[in-house]
Parts: structure tokens; sequence; C-alpha cells
């Protein structure tokens, strides 16, 4: 607000009319042209392909194996698998008044022995585990409920692959099922946080697998237990419209209907367990607290289940009405599950839900079409918050699809679609903010088992934080967004166009760093939503290449040209750049074959060299490594 984007002029083409599957460029002549862009029915779901296999690779507690990763990992922070110390507390995480409490108040409350529990997510700095990271499960599952004939079984290729339930859904449940195994002491579900920060012992250089801390879980709680009931009861009912298909019945009942029918029973047995423990567990002040949990959690099991008595709850804690939205944010997940309830269902408040709706719909038009009408590029987005963690990279447009399946009005779509294309290439960076997508994509990621995992690409999926404008906070580190910033930018920083300032420094969290539940889940949910019936998709395979020139064992002296050679293939389209590298320095990079550059020698000492291959459409290898010598 107050400013603009690209600092530049920006002229509107409407293509709309052209529709005809291809690739293509868009170009201008004597200004240029675009990279190459594909026109048809799959073009979002390798966007989702990858972003949702983002998430995979950000579990906890399992072995990323090599059949389904070309990233793959050991266990880390299992108690099973590599030793994790996990110690349980009785304190409740919703009375916590910092991130991870009072060291003193937490120790002086721990249970004796250690948990066996494993399987949340991580995110790029930190291993730790947060109630926020509900998101994820909450926005997969609600893209599957609104178009389920999207999502396929065995299309993200993994562990879970092969059970007949979409991936999708298998990746919702990764969190689902790590809040039903924490069950406390009395019933209750713990564990919404767990972290090892009080425990001291940080150190460099350590990824996740070869962490030594101490973890502890927080004890069990209203809070936690609320929104376990409604996640429960959510993918129950998501599970419920994988067994409806339209294959004959003895074949579903052979097949898949008596186990999905008993894990649909068992789900919806635990979220009226959590949830009727969490009502008799409150404390005197605790109402506040659980209110924006306790709607969601009865809105999915009054709609699995037609129980009247939660839909009484759902009217006591909803503050949302049509002519006040103010309260839409905190309690958007049970509202978005009552307004998607059918019409006829047994005993359904017909005029809230109309009034909810209505919600809905105004909510979507402030929080993203009222953005979008005022930029330029048309993206959605809330148009006054300020540019950080993710506002550049992230589609933010949960609220304008389910507003889209609430009445059909193709505004919310253009939106949907508009913000969607600014993230993947559209913006003033040509930038596809996924990382392993496109032609240009972000590459030095702040992602701590990456760094350690010899391997020299980064984990595809991931969306950074990304540009970021922000006030001067002082600090001096090569961590801040400042420091590049004071030492390499010019014009004075505060002259840039705001949607320009990325530095891919991957010790500044501020613009490298990301989350599961702010960046990744919502931009796996909207591409998932746009990718169309799955049809005959193949994920993109990885190129190959082969470093020709210079020899291993070459030796230069200073000054002299050292030629670099390289081929390279791909299977399934095409090559786009080769870049060869001496050390850590990039020496030059070549658009077509045959691959080669010349590089006059600068500096004296032994240096690895290699050749990086780009397909078109974004995954990279990297040849084998030789090493000459300068003199």
């Amino acid at each position: 607000p107050g400013g603009n984007f690209s600092n530049a002029d920006v002229w509107e083409c409407d293509f709309s009319a052209f529709a005809a599957p291809g690739e293509y460029v868009v170009s201008f002549q004597g200004i240029g042209g675009s990279f190459p862009f594909e026109i048809g029915s799959q073009v979002y779901r390798q966007a989702f392909y990858l972003t949702a296999r983002g998430l995979y690779h950000q579990r906890a507690g399992l072995n990323l194996e090599k059949r389904f990763t070309d990233w793959p990992r050991p266990a880390d922070h299992s108690p099973m698998l590599n030793g994790t110390s996990i110690r349980y507390t009785t304190l409740r995480y919703m009375d916590q008044t910092t991130e991870s409490g009072n060291k003193e108040e937490v120790y002086s409350h721990l249970a004796s022995g250690n948990l066996e529990s494993y399987g949340w997510y991580h995110d790029a700095g930190d291993w730790d585990g947060y109630p926020s990271h509900s998101v994820v499960p909450k926005s997969l599952m609600t893209i599957y409920e609104l178009a389920p004939e999207r999502f396929v079984d065995g299309e993200l290729n993994l562990p879970e692959s092969g059970n007949r339930i979409p991936d999708i859904l298998d990746e919702a449940a990764w969190l689902v099922n790590y809040y039903r195994r924490n069950v406390g002491p009395t019933g209750g579900i713990f564990g919404s946080r767990i972290s090892p920060d009080l425990a001291g012992g940080d150190t460099d250089g350590v990824p996740s697998w070869e962490d030594p801390r101490e973890w502890v879980a927080f004890g069990e709680e209203p809070l936690a237990s609320f929104d376990f009931a409604g996640m429960a009861a959510q993918l129950a009912f998501c599970l419920k419209q994988v067994d409806t298909p339209s294959e004959p019945r003895r074949m579903r009942d052979r097949q898949r209907g008596p186990n999905l029918r008993r894990e649909v029973r068992f789900l919806l047995e635990s979220a009226k367990r959590a949830y009727s423990w969490a009502q008799n567990n409150l404390r005197p002040g605790d109402e506040a607290k659980v209110r924006d949990a306790r709607m969601y959690a009865a809105a999915w099991l009054y709609k699995t289940s037609a129980d009247p008595s939660y839909q009484d709850q759902f009217r006591i804690d909803t503050r949302v009405r049509s002519a006040d939205t103010s309260a839409f944010e905190a309690q958007k997940w049970g509202v978005w599950a009552y307004v998607t309830i059918p019409d006829g269902w047994p005993g359904l408040d017909q005029s809230l839900k109309s009034d909810l709706t209505a919600a809905a719909k105004a909510f979507a038009d402030s929080e993203n079409l009222s953005a979008a009408g005022q930029r330029s590029y048309r993206q959605g987005g809330h148009f006054w918050m300020p540019l950080v963690i993710g506002q550049a990279t992230t589609p933010w447009v949960m609220p304008s699809i389910v507003a889209y399946e609430l009445g059909g009005d193709p505004k919310y779509l253009r939106c949907v679609i508009n913000t969607a294309d600014y993230m993947l290439g559209g913006n003033p960076l040509n930038m596809t903010w996924v990382t392993g997508l496109g032609h240009r994509s972000p590459r030095e990621i702040l992602h701590l088992d990456a760094w350690y995992d010899g391997i020299a690409d980064i984990i595809p999926g991931i969306v950074p934080y990304g540009p970021h404008r922000g006030e001067r906070n002082g600090w001096n580190g090569p961590w801040d967004s400042d420091y590049a910033r004071d030492r390499a930018v010019y014009p004075e920083v505060s002259q840039w166009p705001g949607h320009e300032l990325y530095f891919e420094n991957r010790y500044c969290p501020i613009t490298n760093e990301f989350t599961v539940h702010q960046n990744i889940a919502p931009a796996a949910a909207v591409y998932a939503y746009l990718a169309g019936p799955p049809g005959a998709f193949s994920p993109n395979r990885q190129p190959s290449a082969h470093l020709n020139a210079p020899l291993s064992g070459a030796g230069y002296e200073k000054g002299q040209v050292i030629v670099f050679g390289a081929s390279a293939e791909d299977t399934d389209g095409w090559i786009s750049r080769v870049e060869f590298y001496l050390g850590p320095h990039k020496v030059g990079e070549a658009m077509s074959a045959p691959y080669s550059c010349d590089y006059r020698a600068l500096l004296t000492g032994s240096f690895p060299a290699i050749a990086v291959a780009f397909d078109n459409k974004g995954r990279r290898a990297a040849s084998e490594s030789v090493t000459i010598t300068v003199r």
C-alpha cells in the first residue's frame, strides 16, 4: 500500500480466446520474450505434485527411502528408530505465554519415563511440532472434499501409495495420526507442541537425524483435543467420499470397503472421545481459548453424524455473521465446514447456513478480491499485510476457492488462477516460487537437512518466504535481510520495488525460510484445486549430465583459459541450459548444444569442476565432479 510492486509499466493482454494446447512464448518486438510455457489441462499438476511431496519431505520420524525420493534421509526424532528421548510435561501448551514455555516450570512437571511419540512435521530452520501445523491436513482435506474426482491413489509416490486411498488424503492423515497416537493419561490429546528448545545443546552442522537433544511434549489439553476431534471427523468425511465410487458394490466391498469403513468408524469414535474429554476437562478461563477449535470440531462432528447437539454448540461458538466477518480468519475452518453441508441435512439450520455463506463470500471479497482489484498483477492476498512470510510467493486464496464452490461466481476462480499464475512465474522476477519447478526457481533455501544430505540440489516443492520489506532492525549478520542490502544493493533499498527484494542468501530466515503451514500447504492446496483431472500425468523426470572437459587431474597455469564442455539429455522434455562450476563459483553457461564455455583461471589451487543441466520444467542434474589444479 502506498507504493507499487514492480516500479514499472504493466500491460494487460487478453489471451482468453486462445486455448489450443501446446508450448508457447509471448514475444514482443523490440522488448523480448517470455520463458516457454504450456497451455493444457495438466499445467498445474506438476506444481501440486512437487508441493505435496514437499510436505512428505518435511515429515518427522521416518526414513525417507530411496524408492520414494531422490533425497533420502535417515529417520529422525523417533524413539523407536533413532533413540530420540521425548519427555512428557503435564503442563498444557494452551496456557503458555511464550513459544516453548518456562524451562523451570516445564521441567518441574515432567512425568517419569520416555514417550514413543513420533510423526509431526518439520519447518525450515527447526524440527519442532506446532499447533499451527494443523493447517496442513485441514487445507488438503478441504480441497479433497471440494473436488474429490481430481485425486487418485499412487500419484504422489508416498509410502502409503497403493492403499486405495488418494495420496492427498494419505498426506493429510500423517498429522492426524500423530495426534491420534498421542492420547494422554486421562484420555486427552497431547503433543500439539513438541520441542527441544529448553534442553539446550544446540550445535552447528547437525542434521535432524543426528540431533542429540532431549525433546518435551506438552500435556493433554482441551484445545489440542478439540482440534484433533475436528481433523479426525474431517478425515472420516473425506474417506467416506473415497468409499462411494462408481465401481460395482461387490468390487468395492472386496477390495477396500470393509477396511475403509472400519477406519472411518475408528476416526469418528476417536473424534467423539476427544471432543467429550475436552468438554469435561475445561478449567475456568478456558472458554475463550478453545472456542474457535471447538466450533471447528462441532461443525465436522455434526456434518458426519447429524447429531444436533454438535450444531447447538456450533451456534454458541460461532462469532461470524454476514454483517461482521472480523472473526472469520480465526473461525474459517469451522465456517467452511458448515457452509458446505448439503441442503437437506438432518436438522440443518438453513438460516444460519445462508448467513454464513454470505459471510464466506464477503470474506473472500475483502481478503482476496479487494487486493487483486488494486494490483496490476491481479494476485489475491490481504492488501494491507506487510511484505513478509510469503506475501509475494504463496497463493493464499483458499477463501476464493470456497466462495467459488458456494455459487460458481467466475470472479473467484479468476482470482485463484491469476494468483497462482503470479506465484508460478508471472511476477517481476519471472521466478517460479516452488523449488525445482520452472526455468527460474529458488535454490538457496534455509533448510538444514538439505545442507547436510550430501546432495547438491535443494529438495523440490519448497515455497520460501521470498521478498521482504520490513523495518531496519539494526542487526548486522548474514542471517539478516539488511546484511545484503547494506553491502551489495544499489540504489538504496527503499527505492527498490518490493517484489524484487529477494536475495538468495540461505542464511537469511526472513527471505529464505519457510513453514509447512504458512507456505507449502496453502500452495499445495491451491495447485491441487487447479490441477484438473489426473489424466495421463507423469511427474517430470530428472535430466542427465556428463562433464566432458576439463579432464580429471588436468593442470593449468593462472591466467590460462579452461575450456568446459558437457553433454546432457532429457528423456521427457528438453535441456534449457547447462551451467558450469569451478568450486562454488559459476563460471559460465550454455543455452544450446554443444554445451561449452571458456573460463580464464584467476585463482590458484585445486578445485572440483562440475556441469549442471536444467530441463525445460525446472529439474536439474549435476554431473560427476572432477578435480583440476591451477598453479
